[in-house]
Formats: structure tokens, C-alpha cells, sequence
């Protein structure tokens, strides 16, 4: 590790994510205060290098950023967090970095839309980017990209979700319409090209008494990348017109149900901590669209999950405890 700055910025996540979770200590006890030293440690050094060119253009200068901005996240800063997310896409429009940009630079693009998607959603707005990819054939991509691709199709419902109907003139709600019979296409034909590495494995967790049937996919990016598919459909299920009729209402809540059944199935298999805590986001949107339709069936799905004990200190953000 050659660059102080980087090392500050790992640091300051690192001890931040300590402070919050003091059953991975092992009785050492992290401070916000050591986290917040080493965070404006980091600030301190990339002011003094930006003033060359060279770093200006280098990967370091990505990593650092997109790791402040994580730290932003478990911060709860949320107006700092915003202005870093903003600070990095104005660095990756100006460098031209995309999602089929190659190597480390492709990775940290990745990973800004997966944060950049989330706050979006919290705030209610479109996420940043207008990338628009040039390989729209799913059945070309492999494993890992159908993987990383499912993280742009939630981001567009995101934006999606995100659209007031303003007025209530036909051309409007038709335009609406026509946006999400295109992403429910899409949506459509990512799930139909997945290979066999994206089936439910067998496995040995006992299902007796619980409404959701544990769902076992590995690696578990490739269960979180399902776990993303099912959320946008739940988004785009629940924001785009619908014509009346009670045929087409009870279409949506069959549609509905299976989405919650599929994340939920899903996080009971999941156990190592990043996937968790993205399953918690998700869990967080079916709950935040869902639970005055379902409580009982949501009460069900935190106690039958099998969330890592990192995530505890997200469960406050739904008011639910996770046993």
C-alpha cells in the first residue's frame, strides 16, 4: 500500500465499521473519533495531491474516493455522502470511466452505481449516471456480467420509481407506459439468458415453520444479483399506471408476492456480511412498499432470515430486530 491516502481512507471505513459493530472487536473498543481522524487525514491529502495532474487521472485517486464515500454511507452524513457520490461521477464523466471500462476503473463504476442506486432510492430520485450500454445481448454476456448488469437495470427502475406523474394528460400516461413495458422487457429477457450457475442449489436449512423456502444460489454475488432482479420488479410493479380492474390488481400482488418470496428465500441462505447487508436493502424496499399489505408475512421474513449479526445495526432503519 504506496498511497498514505488510500490507506487513510481504508482506515477511516475500516474503524467506522468497528465502532458500529463492537461484537467483531473482540472487547477492543473503536471510536467514531479514531474513524473521523483518519477521514479527515484522507480530506487533508487529497486536497495537497489534486494539485497534480497525474493524480488527478490516476486509480488511486478513484479508490480513495469511492471508499470516503462508503464511509459517508455508514456515517449516516447523508448531505456528505450525496457530495462525494456527486464528486465521483463528475471524476468518471470527465475520464470518460463507464461501465464497460475494463479493469479497476470498471470495478469502482460498479460499485459507485451500486451506492449511487441506493441513495437514489432513499432520496427519491434518479440515480446520476446516463451510461448507456453498447452489448444489450444478455444471452452474449457471461456469469459475471449478467451479474453486474442486473445492478443497472435496478438503477434504471430506481429512476423509474423515482418519475411523478405530474398531470394526468394521455400522452404522459402513455409515455409512462411505453418506459416500463421497456424495462419489464429487459427485466424479462436478463432472467431468461441466465445460466445454470444462477439456479437454487440443494441444501440442508430446515424450512418447518416458515413462509419463505430457503433459496440457495452461489457465488453469492450471483444470489445477490437475483435478489436485485426480484427488487426491480417489485419497484416497477408498484410505480408504473395500471389500467383498472381487479383482475389486474390481483396480478400485481401475485406478482408482488413471489418478488418477497424470492428476496426473502434468497437472504435465509445468505451469510456472509456484504451480502446480508445488500439483502437488508432489499428486504428494506419490500418493507417500505409492503408491510401495510402483508404484517404478518413481514414480521415472518425477519425472524426467519438468516442475516449476519453485522447487519443488526440496519435493522434500526426498519425498526424491526433481526434474531
Amino acid at each position: 500500500m504506496r498511497n498514505v491516502g488510500l490507506l487513510k481512507a481504508i482506515l477511516a471505513l475500516l474503524t467506522r465499521h468497528l465502532s458500529l459493530n463492537h461484537y467483531l472487536t473482540d472487547g477492543i473498543v473503536y471510536r467514531r473519533s479514531e474513524a473521523l481522524r483518519y477521514y479527515h487525514t484522507t480530506l487533508k491529502y487529497i486536497h495537497k495531491a489534486m494539485q497534480y495532474d497525474d493524480y488527478n487521472t490516476s486509480d488511486e485517486l478513484l479508490a480513495t474516493a469511492l471508499i470516503i464515500s462508503a464511509y459517508e454511507m455508514l456515517n449516516s452524513g447523508q448531505q456528505d455522502w450525496e457530495r462525494h457520490l456527486q464528486g465521483i461521477f463528475g471524476i468518471r464523466r470527465s475520464q470518460i470511466i463507464h461501465g464497460d471500462s475494463g479493469g479497476l476503473r470498471g470495478a469502482t463504476w460498479w460499485a459507485w452505481l451500486s451506492q449511487d442506486s441506493w441513495a437514489a432510492f432513499r432520496d427519491k430520485r434518479k440515480p446520476f449516471t446516463f451510461w448507456l450500454p453498447q452489448r444489450v445481448d444478455f444471452k452474449q454476456m457471461d456469469s459475471w456480467d449478467l451479474a453486474a448488469r442486473s445492478q443497472f437495470l435496478f438503477a434504471r427502475a430506481v429512476g423509474y420509481s423515482a418519475q411523478r406523474l405530474g398531470n394526468d394528460t394521455a400522452d404522459h400516461f402513455c409515455a409512462k407506459m411505453d418506459e416500463a413495458n421497456v424495462l419489464h422487457a429487459q427485466l424479462d429477457s436478463w432472467k431468461d439468458s441466465l445460466p445454470i450457475e444462477f439456479d437454487s442449489l440443494p441444501h440442508t436449512v430446515n424450512d418447518e415453520g416458515a413462509n419463505f423456502k430457503t433459496i440457495l444460489i452461489h457465488p453469492p454475488a450471483f444470489a445477490v444479483s437475483v435478489q436485485l432482479h426480484y427488487a426491480s420488479r417489485i419497484l416497477l410493479s408498484l410505480h408504473r399506471p395500471l389500467l383498472r380492474g381487479v383482475n389486474v390488481f390481483l396480478d400485481q400482488q401475485r406478482l408482488l408476492r413471489d418478488c418477497i418470496a424470492q428476496i426473502c428465500g434468497i437472504t435465509r441462505a445468505l451469510t456472509d456480511a456484504a451480502s446480508s447487508i445488500l439483502s437488508f436493502q432489499y428486504l428494506f424496499i419490500y418493507c417500505g412498499n409492503m408491510c401495510r399489505q402483508y404484517p404478518t408475512q413481514g414480521g415472518d421474513s425477519y425472524a426467519h432470515t438468516n442475516v449476519s449479526s453485522s447487519s443488526r445495526l440496519a435493522s434500526k432503519v426498519i425498526g424491526r430486530r433481526i434474531t
